[in-house]
């Protein structure tokens, strides 16, 4: 299974919440995200604030991978700014989810996908 998170870094979130939901997101990841899975982080802040943190990345099972996301996790310093606008966020975390699996990872009749 592959996973994306999207992590809400609008103003009615502060700094202290942006760090429980970082480190929530750093345990998912070490301990219960398969080690075949790939993972995903998007941030998002308003609509104008909208940011891929980190790609589809792993497999998890790689010392590499597992590294770096959570490195990005923990180097991504909390920004106040803008509205939630979390509609916008999940649609756009869908369509790349559509795009990575329709395109990168399906054989011509849809089997086989997220391998």
């Amino acid at each position: 299974l592959n996973i994306a998170f999207l992590l809400d870094e609008s103003g009615s979130v502060d700094t202290d919440e942006w760090d429980i939901i970082t480190q929530f997101v750093e345990r998912v990841v070490t301990f219960d995200v398969s080690p075949l899975s790939y993972v995903a982080l998007y941030e998002y802040a308003s609509l104008a604030s909208y940011q891929e943190l980190l790609d589809f990345t792993g497999p998890k099972s790689n010392p590499i991978a597992e590294s770096l996301i959570i490195d990005t996790l923990q180097t991504n310093v909390y920004n106040p700014s803008g509205q939630t606008e979390t509609w916008d966020a999940v649609n756009r975390v869908l369509d790349d989810f559509h795009d990575y699996k329709t395109i990168d990872n399906c054989n011509d009749n849809g089997d086989s996908c997220w391998q």
